[in-house]
């Protein structure tokens, strides 16, 4: 995937964020996104989301929100680094994963679903295998 624009620091920002991680998809100090702009980034939300919710509910939601993220984040260190069993739904991510970083850099940008790439018509169509991948 490309950073939009031709500005260099946009280039830059986009290595830092995410262009490092398809460099050395294996490095566990690489995987997860970074704490200070994530820091940013949920403050940013938080603030956001109080102009629209009422305090009780505005906590579930920011809490909800942390929450999905942890797992997708759990989900995407797993795909690197874990062995799923075959046939199971993360045997099957694993595989759709690592077309994204190895093959297809431009589709298949799911993680933990395909759902959206489906939606948005980037989902990668994986070829059954003659013999199973063993991780």
């Amino acid at each position: 995937m490309e950073p939009s624009g031709k500005s260099k620091s946009m280039i830059y920002f986009h290595f830092a964020i995410h262009g490092l991680h398809h460099k050395v998809p294996f490095d566990s100090r690489r995987l997860v996104f970074p704490p200070f702009p994530a820091a940013i980034i949920t403050f940013t939300i938080y603030k956001l989301t109080s102009l629209f919710f009422c305090d009780s509910t505005h906590l579930l939601v920011i809490a909800g929100g942390l929450l999905g993220y942890v797992v997708y984040d759990m989900i995407h260190f797993y795909l690197h680094h874990g062995a799923p069993d075959e046939n199971s739904y993360f045997y099957h991510l694993k595989r759709y994963h690592n077309q994204h970083h190895f093959a297809h850099h431009n589709s298949g940008f799911g993680i933990s679903s395909v759902f959206w790439d489906k939606i948005f018509g980037t989902a990668l169509h994986l070829r059954k295998l003659a013999k199973s991948i063993k991780w």
